[in-house]
């Protein structure tokens, strides 16, 4: 039964959701709880909303079975495992059909017919049914395998190609919060990736993810503050904690950063829709450090470091596979 609302308004949820505080050690209940209370309260258009929170354990899903086919998948997401290898063996058969026409020479007789063998349509039809899944999906999947059949190389990291397609995708949101959420995130992350990137001397558009004016500025600026501090009023605590040199207490504090910034945010809208977005994203933050301990954290860093000894390359593409959030 869907939770009375006014515009918006959720008065009776939000009322009986327990206060979440930053310094607590362990979140009042398990996502997959309020994920329930949610689905069960919420209209359909505000259920969509919290869709583009849930797609970002699918894009792992999605990269980790592309490239490991016993990965064991993260079950937070919108696509069910079924699904996800459904929709990968589709577009694998249709590349090996397409393969074995090229082989034989048989598309230059046949060209009307080849041209109908293309994978995208049958994975465009394989997404209606499923009304869920954004098209960057089948984008992503396309220039994947693309990439594998003709065993090309690609520079920039597939983990970062596919996180710009998300990030392009949800900063299109029609919820202004989420938007504007997935915007600040994005910066920040191009921000800890630049200034690691100008610390360990490596190609900052290699690892810089989207095309935002931001992004581009961070691309190419030898400023210190990448010529950003008038258009980011948090740059300069960012600048600041970076120089911390313990990395968890830097993860606390950037933390502690988005949380402040949510609570920005939501004075004016205290029983809407973004409350309940901000809950979500605070019991994430909680959830994160309940299950990180120190211990946790620095074999982390050991890993980035051995990595960092054997090929530099990769130090970052490391960090960002195991922390970027």
């Amino acid at each position: 039964m869907q939770c009375c609302s006014d515009m918006g308004q959720y008065y009776f949820l939000i009322a009986g959701l327990p206060n979440l505080v930053f310094d607590s050690s362990k979140p009042p209940f398990a996502h997959t709880a309020l994920r329930r209370k949610l689905t069960e309260n919420l209209s359909i258009s505000d259920r969509r909303l919290m869709d583009y929170l849930l797609l970002r354990f699918d894009n792992q899903n999605l990269l980790a079975r592309l490239q490991n086919p016993d990965y064991e998948l993260d079950n937070k997401g919108l696509i069910d495992f079924e699904e996800i290898n459904a929709l990968i063996e589709h577009a694998k058969a249709s590349f090996n059909v397409i393969k074995a026409f090229e082989e034989n020479g048989r598309y230059e007789i046949y060209f009307p017919h080849y041209l109908s063998l293309s994978p995208k349509p049958h994975l465009t039809s394989f997404r209606r049914k499923n009304k869920r899944l954004p098209a960057y999906i089948e984008q992503f999947i396309m220039e994947y395998l693309q990439a594998e059949a003709n065993g090309e190389e690609t520079v920039i990291p597939w983990a970062d190609r596919l996180s710009a397609l998300y990030y392009a995708y949800a900063l299109q949101c029609p919820n202004a919060l989420l938007a504007a959420w997935f915007e600040f995130n994005l910066n920040i992350n191009n921000i800890n990736a630049a200034i690691t990137c100008r610390k360990h001397q490596l190609d900052r558009a290699l690892y810089i993810v989207g095309h935002t004016a931001v992004a581009d500025r961070l691309r190419v600026s030898n400023a210190r503050d990448f010529d950003l501090s008038r258009t980011l009023p948090y740059l300069a605590e960012l600048l600041h904690i970076a120089e911390e040199p313990d990395w968890l207490q830097r993860e606390w504090q950037i933390d502690r950063l988005r949380w402040e910034w949510l609570d920005a945010q939501l004075f004016p809208k205290v029983f809407a829709v973004e409350n309940i977005i901000a809950y979500w994203l605070k019991m994430e933050m909680m959830e994160h450090w309940s299950s990180l301990t120190k211990t946790g954290g620095e074999t982390i860093l050991e890993q980035i470091l051995d990595a960092m000894g054997q090929s530099g390359d990769h130090v970052l593409e490391e960090f960002k596979r195991n922390n970027m959030r």
